[in-house]
């Protein structure tokens, strides 16, 4: 019985064909998934670290671990030990060992503000031994936004309470604010009543200060008129002056004259009286002349003017001698 490779000869030597195809599909596969082990470091050595914390929110298994930026591990495992003590387990690729230290530490942190969890290990202090595998790493935790936001409520609630009370102090209707308030709305109406009775005044006094401007135009007109008078006062007290001077100059040579005079009568009266007793009604004569010169010299004394440049010497009297009295024309 004729075969199907007798018949097709396309079909010669079918199942070696098969077995190389086979054997590259297979060295391709095992290429693939060497290249992506390797870029994925699945066939590089690790090493196992875990810590403790008390409770496991947060953490997930396959959650990235990191050493300074860089992805180093992954969370293996997650367990509740007796204790009720949550129990991390990482799984560290080795040739990052020797930046692992007895002080390093882990700690949850987040990629920003909104980015995913991960692992932090610290690195360690090259005068610090090396950790070995499987074990225990020490747990640092660190704030999360949440630890952040509760710290942020914990300072803003006194401030609350505070803005709270200053509000109810504020709206309070019997507190010092509202009264303050509507003292200073009825300040306010005082203060416009106040200033409408102002203008009121301001109104009536505008005809008194036009009457004050007339007046002290009236008066400055009046300060030059006195400015005249005082002027011609001036010049009449020059005037009385002059006269007085020229009266002080003349009145001592008249009291002279009116001395000699009196001498000169008196000399008469005495040569009469000796020579002759009917010489009586000449004598009363010259006595009275002499008492209207007496007069005539009090009043000229008596003037404020002349009184002031007076010599204040005795004026001289009249002495007429002593006659015996004649009766009937003769003496005794």
């Amino acid at each position: 019985m004729a075969t199907l490779q007798d018949i097709d000869p396309r079909f010669k030597h079918l199942g070696s064909k098969v077995f190389v195809f086979v054997i590259v599909a297979l060295a391709i596969l095992v290429l693939t998934i060497f290249y992506l082990g390797k870029e994925k470091d699945l066939f590089s050595p690790k090493m196992s670290l875990h810590f403790t914390t008390n409770t496991a929110f947060g953490y997930s298994e396959g959650m990235s671990v990191k050493l300074a930026g860089f992805r180093i591990g992954k969370v293996s495992k997650i367990t509740l030990d007796e204790n009720a003590r949550v129990i991390v387990e990482m799984e560290i690729k080795k040739r990052y060992q020797k930046w692992i230290r007895q002080d390093s530490t882990a700690s949850l942190k987040k990629e920003g503000y909104i980015g995913e969890s991960i692992i932090e290990i610290s690195f360690g202090s090259l005068d610090k031994p090396v950790l070995e595998d499987k074990s225990e790493i020490t747990y640092f935790k660190a704030k999360g936004l949440e630890d952040i936001a509760q710290e942020i409520v914990q300072e803003l609630k006194p401030v609350a309470i505070d803005v709270k009370n200053f509000v109810q102090y504020i709206t309070n209707p019997q507190g010092d604010v509202t009264k303050i308030l509507k003292n200073t709305a009825k300040l306010t109406g005082e203060l416009n009543t106040a200033t409408l009775k102002v203008e009121s005044l301001l109104e009536e006094t505008r005809p008194v200060i036009r009457n004050t401007k007339t007046a002290t135009a009236n008066v400055a007109k009046e300060t030059e008129n006195l400015s005249q008078m005082t002027n011609e006062i001036k010049k009449s007290l020059e005037n009385i002056e002059k006269l007085t001077r020229n009266l002080k100059e003349e009145i001592p040579q008249l009291i002279g004259e009116t001395r000699k005079v009196m001498e000169n009568v008196n000399k008469i009266s005495s040569d009469v009286a000796k020579e002759s007793p009917k010489i009586r009604p000449i004598l009363d004569n010259v006595q009275d002349i002499s008492d209207d010169s007496k007069d005539i010299t009090d009043s000229v004394k008596k003037n404020w003017i002349i009184r002031r440049n007076i010599p204040r010497d005795p004026s001289p009297n009249v002495l007429l001698p002593s006659l015996p009295k004649i009766e009937g024309g003769q003496g005794k």
